[in-house]
């Protein structure tokens, strides 16, 4: 009886290294969206905390006077910061959301094309969409 000694196939080695490539960096393109989108929701609960805290200021404010002249005042100071927030709250997701798009753009088009799921010309109709 003959002992053999078993020496690892480099044909199907190289074949799922080859396979798994596209895989690895969907992953990866994966990894890079959510962390962006951690950042997405970071940015939206501190807007939520400082809106509260600008509206308890406010409030804070008004019960300390009687004069209608100045509860308007704070109101109003109120509603203008209210909307600067929601007009800076709007740019920097609309920053932060091309950020993903450009990652998974970037991603898909250093694909293989024959290995995108949406078909071999669907990193060129999403870059010229997003022109």
């Amino acid at each position: 009886m003959t002992d053999r000694i078993s020496v690892p196939d480099m044909t199907s080695s190289f074949m799922w290294l080859t396979a798994s490539q596209p895989m690895m960096r969907w992953m990866t393109i994966q990894g890079e969206i959510s962390s962006r989108l951690g950042e997405i929701a970071a940015t939206w609960g501190q807007n939520r905390l400082d809106d509260a805290e600008a509206a308890q200021n406010a409030v804070r404010r008004m019960s300390g006077t009687r004069d209608v002249n100045e509860i308007t005042a704070i109101c109003s100071d109120w509603l203008r910061g209210t909307m600067e927030r929601a007009a800076r709250e709007v740019s920097q997701f609309t920053s932060q959301t091309q950020g993903i798009v450009t990652a998974g753009l970037s991603g898909a088009h250093h694909m293989p094309q024959h290995e995108t799921a949406t078909g071999k010309d669907a990193p060129q109709r999403a870059a010229k969409a997003a022109e």
